[in-house]
């Protein structure tokens, strides 16, 4: 089924505010001080990466928004079973494997539409937004770091 970017994007968008909501709600549940720190930090920090889609999504260019791909890969923003791995006591490293994991799902899902074939301002911008996701996956994986020092 065909998507516009703006579809797309929109996608990722919500993933990231569902992804905030579930950090959110295990930052409620978890008793140890530190995982708490950072998921609520990473519950903030998806909740910035949800706000600034959606503004791109207003203020972006119109005819790049508007471009149809035609199979467009999909980004289900569930976690699945084997990915609800947090419990109350899960340590900071348990709960950098999930978000990692996450943030590889939106980077494999932004590589899979730069290689659509609908153009290079398409292919530009989905390969910016993986490069981009990369980087915040190690910024996630400093912060975590830092929140272990932390106590």
């Amino acid at each position: 089924m065909a998507h516009t970017v703006r579809d797309l994007l929109d996608e990722v968008r919500a993933f990231h505010g569902e992804l905030s909501k579930y950090y959110l709600a295990c930052s409620a549940t978890t008793s140890e001080v530190r995982a708490r720190m950072f998921l609520d930090f990473m519950a903030e920090h998806e909740l910035a990466l949800s706000e600034a889609m959606a503004e791109y999504e207003v203020n972006g260019s119109p005819d790049l928004l508007n471009t149809w791909i035609k199979s467009p890969p999909e980004l289900a923003w569930r976690a699945t079973e084997d990915e609800r791995t947090l419990r109350p006591e899960s340590t900071v490293d348990e709960v950098l494997t999930v978000v990692l994991r996450f943030h590889e799902r939106i980077a494999v899902f932004f590589e899979q539409v730069a290689t659509e074939p609908v153009g290079p301002r398409v292919t530009e911008l989905f390969e910016q937004l993986r490069e981009y996701e990369q980087l915040e996956e190690r910024r996630a994986s400093r912060v975590a770091v830092e929140a272990e020092r932390e106590m």
